[in-house]
């Protein structure tokens, strides 16, 4: 029987702060990444295909991951991924283009083992009863990093330092990090038993969970086909200058906002919340495209923001609570999958739909994917319930 009653207990707590560390260095790397990469020459068109890299490898190694998630510890698998990602800043310190697109693959190929380990330790954390809202709270970890990993990045250690010097930092922090998480991440609560490295089906999507992933990657086309055009458009249409700070409210909102919906998990049927979350996070595209001045935009990118936070926690939820304990990683490799292949298309699809159309009609045709996830959530559902 779980001895983790709590959420807030001393394990769970100490994998937040060391899931929120991780997040913020990779923040503080790759939100200076660009403009490191402009001041050594590289063109931005190179710059937009070597960013790219990360989301179609991360996707690509769902294949992998998956059963390695359920041959290797946990706590080994997370650390190991920390030492990779520590290669990845050292080769960016090197500012050569090369090596920063070599850089971006392990990054790619390391992030793709990621989620599976964390799922797996998140869950040995906590009771059953309080995985969603833990859920909420380990989500919070993302909004924390995009708030904080650019200020101490681009906007501190670059400054102070310089650019490879924040690079070098971020290196020996993932070493750091790597070596905290092998040495005290250990599961306690679950008998993990390595079994031999097999590519099956059912160690890369979890067994009924092909509607999730599907519904994820429908999330990952929303969020991100939005995501990179938010500030552009708020630029472009309202000639705002003070763009970041739409991005600071939006997820300030979902720091502190998400987590208090996300608990609704425990006492409400994940499909269920899944639908009321899907409508939060549809007021975002709905207000931008109508949107008649900046403020008008933050409000917008609050809706979305948060309605995004609590998506992905009642998502995971679903997913862990229809699986069994030990496969907990192959749930995490499911979402993780999904949202890397959403998150690989949003941004071509959208790109060329304001091209084509404009940004208002854009946001308006976002909302296609998001009613698309919901219907398959339905579906979901009813198929869970008929079993």
């Amino acid at each position: 029987m779980s001895t983790n009653k709590k959420i807030f207990n001393r394990r769970f707590l100490m994998f937040f702060v060391i899931a929120t560390a991780v997040n913020v260095t990779q923040f503080m790397s790759n939100g200076s990444f660009s403009v490191a990469a402009d001041a050594s020459g590289v063109s931005a068109s190179m710059i937009g295909v070597i960013t790219s890299i990360v989301g179609i490898v991360s996707f690509l190694m769902m294949v992998i991951a998956g059963p390695a998630s359920v041959s290797i510890a946990p706590h080994l698998l997370w650390g190991i991924t920390c030492f990779g990602y520590a290669a990845s800043y050292f080769l960016m310190s090197r500012g050569v283009m090369g090596l920063y697109v070599a850089a971006y693959v392990i990054d790619g190929f390391v992030t793709g083992f990621q989620a599976p380990a964390m799922m797996m330790i998140l869950r040995d954390c906590v009771s059953e009863d309080n995985i969603g809202s833990a859920m909420g709270v380990y989500q919070m970890r993302n909004s924390i990093a995009k708030v904080v990993g650019p200020l101490l990045g681009l906007n501190g250690l670059c400054i102070l330092l310089g650019y490879m010097e924040n690079f070098l930092v971020c290196s020996g922090l993932m070493l750091l990090y790597g070596i905290v998480i092998i040495s005290c991440m250990k599961l306690k609560e679950t008998q993990f038993k390595p079994a031999p490295f097999r590519l099956k089906p059912q160690n890369i999507i979890v067994k009924g969970g092909l509607l999730p992933f599907l519904i994820t990657v429908c999330l990952g086309i929303a969020q991100m086909g939005m995501g990179p055009f938010n500030t552009v458009y708020a630029k472009t249409v309202f000639g705002a200058t003070n763009i970041g700070l739409m991005m600071s409210i939006g997820n300030l909102g979902a720091i502190f906002i998400a987590p208090q919906i996300s608990r609704l998990t425990d006492k409400i049927d994940s499909a269920k919340m899944l639908l009321c979350s899907f409508l939060l996070f549809a007021v975002g595209p709905v207000l931008f495209s109508v949107a008649q001045s900046f403020a008008m935009c933050i409000v917008a990118a609050c809706f979305q923001f948060i309605g995004f936070a609590v998506i992905a926690s009642a998502l995971q939820t679903l997913l862990v609570r229809n699986s069994p304990k030990e496969l907990s990683s192959v749930a995490g490799n499911t979402f993780s999958g999904g949202l890397n292949l959403g998150s690989f298309f949003g941004p071509l699809i959208a790109g060329q739909l304001a091209t084509a159309f404009g940004y208002r009609t854009m946001y308006s045709l976002i909302l296609i994917p998001i009613a698309t996830a919901a219907v398959l959530t339905v579906i979901y559902a009813r198929s869970h319930k008929a079993a």
